[in-house]
């Protein structure tokens, strides 16, 4: 949110584009579970609900209307079919036309795994798209890896790590096969992270926004290898560490 905020200030050029309020405002509704009726932007064919998913409903330049009720929402754009998705338990299901956001991670630090924001791009190194079931299964497993590799190594950073980085965007991976990894100062507790070509697990855990032990302002950054079961730890104090 505060990325999109400061790229798109009153006197920009092109002027902003205020239609991802409205889309901040509908996954709103979603989460609340209150009835809503809004119109939101569609973009590339595509409605994002920023942290819920994507509703694919083909080519729309006026928009499309988003129907929220306390057991779903309906994604509907003219001249296009729409797209319903109900609740299952807490998030909503998959479904025809609809894209999940997925998470990966163990119990006790869930991230969000972004492959949809169309704001996402603003790490120094592109994206992925939608990734595939075996993808998420893998980054599930680095992911996992990574907390137990610091659970046994050094601990005292759990906390900050569960605090401080709620969202991973993958990154392509290095042709050459060094590690990725980057925040964005504006890109608040989110770390765009990439596969290391060649490893087997390469994660890259930074957070743009963590405290660390003894510490009011502060950041960390550990990268975990399953090749080398090893971590190097180093302190940054980005602009962000200083967000509230």
């Amino acid at each position: 949110m505060r990325h999109w905020l400061l790229s798109h200030q009153p006197d920009t050029d092109p002027p902003p584009d205020l239609g991802h309020l409205a889309a901040l405002a509908g996954a709103a509704a979603v989460r609340a579970g209150t009835d809503a009726w809004l119109w939101v932007p569609v973009r590339d064919g595509v409605v994002h609900l920023p942290g819920l998913g994507s509703a694919v409903t083909g080519p729309a330049p006026g928009g499309a209307t988003l129907s929220v009720t306390p057991v779903g929402f309906t994604v509907v754009a003219s001249g296009q079919a729409p797209v319903a998705v109900s609740w299952l338990e807490d998030r909503p299901a998959a479904g025809p036309g609809w894209l999940p956001a997925r998470h990966a991670g163990p119990a006790g630090w869930r991230v969000l795994l972004d492959d949809l924001d169309p704001g996402r791009d603003c790490h120094g190194w592109a994206v992925t798209g939608r990734l595939g079931d075996a993808d998420v299964t893998a980054w599930d497993g680095r992911l996992s890896e990574a907390w137990t590799v610091l659970a046994e190594q050094a601990p005292e950073y759990l906390p900050a790590l569960r605090a401080g980085v709620r969202t991973v965007v993958p990154l392509r991976a290095d042709p050459g096969g060094a590690l990725r990894g980057a925040t964005h100062r504006d890109a608040f507790a989110a770390v765009g992270l990439a596969e290391a070509g060649g490893a087997q697990t390469a994660v890259r855990s930074s957070s743009s926004s963590t405290t660390c032990p003894g510490s009011c302002a502060g950041c960390w950054a550990s990268t975990v290898s399953a090749a080398s079961a090893s971590w190097t730890g180093r302190v940054r104090v980005p602009h962000a560490a200083t967000h509230q």
